[in-house]
């Protein structure tokens, strides 16, 4: 196995106002760009580009939780470790896109890093995550999807984390091509009438984000 640094260029706007490192992934301010460093352990230089590329994926999820906005960033610099030596491989420019805001300040990484840590013990806030950092985020289906998971691990109505009336009405809601939309329900057909009182894609959002926060809450107590 060859050990390679990578380096991303997250772009602007967002900015790093001061360095810090998640799973072993530093994130700097160099030469007045956004710099995300690791060194990863490969069979060769495609491999080590699959790692990194998949490593900081799953970090940036967690750093765009913690935030709110999109920007790109991109592999520029790969370099194999020779002992003392390095062999730069060049420029990679693999552009992909993460959720993250204007300004990266200590509250935000101290978040980044406490999602990070609980979705490393638990696959389906890992799968939230995900979730939220989608193009398709806030979508009906994407926010069915989330409600799923959170359920399947405690009962929302039985924890009282909402009444019976508010999870019909999301339920009834999202599963309505005719009310959301073909493109956004959960289904493209449904023999029910629509709802007469629709819940509304905004009050949805409140709802599935008050239920995520409640279930990380939940994890960080166990």
């Amino acid at each position: 196995m060859a050990k390679y640094k990578i380096k991303f260029e997250i772009v602007q706007p967002v900015k790093l106002n001061e360095s810090f490192e998640v799973d072993t992934i530093k994130f700097k301010r160099f030469e007045d760009k956004n710099i995300a460093e690791m060194i990863i352990e490969a069979k060769n230089i495609m491999d080590a580009q699959e790692k990194a590329l998949a490593k900081i994926a799953k970090v940036s999820s967690a750093l765009g939780m913690a935030t709110n906005q999109v920007v790109e960033y991109f592999m520029f610099d790969i370099k194999e470790l020779y002992g003392g030596s390095e062999n730069r491989y060049g420029n990679s420019s693999i552009p992909a896109s993460l959720v993250v805001q204007t300004q990266i300040n200590k509250d935000s990484i101290k978040e980044t890093q406490r999602l990070y840590r609980l979705a490393s013990c638990n696959e389906k806030l890992k799968s939230i995550i995900f979730l939220v950092n989608t193009s398709d985020y806030p979508s009906w289906s994407t926010l069915y999807k989330i409600f799923e998971l959170i359920n399947s691990e405690i009962n929302i109505k039985d924890n009282g984390w909402a009444s019976n009336r508010k999870i019909r009405s999301f339920k009834h809601t999202a599963n309505s091509p005719e009310e959301v939309g073909v493109v956004s329900s959960r289904h493209g057909y449904s023999n029910n009438k629509p709802p007469s009182n629709p819940m509304r894609l905004n009050d949805a959002i409140t709802f599935i984000e008050d239920l995520i926060q409640k279930w990380i809450q939940t994890l960080e107590k166990e």
